[in-house]
């Protein structure tokens, strides 16, 4: 129990480097990690105890998940950028001046989106285009 709160950070650190860190940073990253952590999970560096062997394996996991969410947003988001419509599933009511947060779906992207209405309006978890 004691190496749960460790692990969660671990990963934590990983999704958010993964996020801020260019792509290059990001393979060293994950690449010395998992190098390290088996080294020393194997046993070849007594001085790194096996939960810090471990932190470092679930860190190289949460870079690697985080590598792979940021690059499926980018190709959605490139996806959507270049389609000429989108179809926006609405999180609350529209109406003309309205601010409403939805779902943009394009082939198997889905990204989140903020509309400005400037006409007609739908309600809470209508499709609109």
């Amino acid at each position: 129990m004691p190496l749960v709160a460790p692990a969660c950070l671990a990963y934590a650190i990983g999704l958010l480097a993964a996020r801020l860190l260019p792509a290059v940073a990001v393979t060293a990253w994950a690449a010395f990690a998992l190098a390290l952590g088996l080294v020393a999970l194997l046993g070849y560096l007594p001085r790194v105890g096996s939960g810090a062997a471990l932190c470092l394996l679930v860190s190289a996991g949460g870079l690697l998940v985080g590598t792979g969410a940021s690059r499926r947003e980018a190709t959605c988001a490139a996806s959507l950028a270049s389609a000429g419509a989108w179809r926006v599933t609405l999180d609350a009511d529209a109406m003309p001046g309205a601010l409403v947060s939805g779902r943009a779906h394009q082939a198997e992207c889905d990204s989140r989106a903020r509309l400005l209405v400037s006409a007609g309006g739908a309600g809470a978890g209508d499709d609109v285009a």
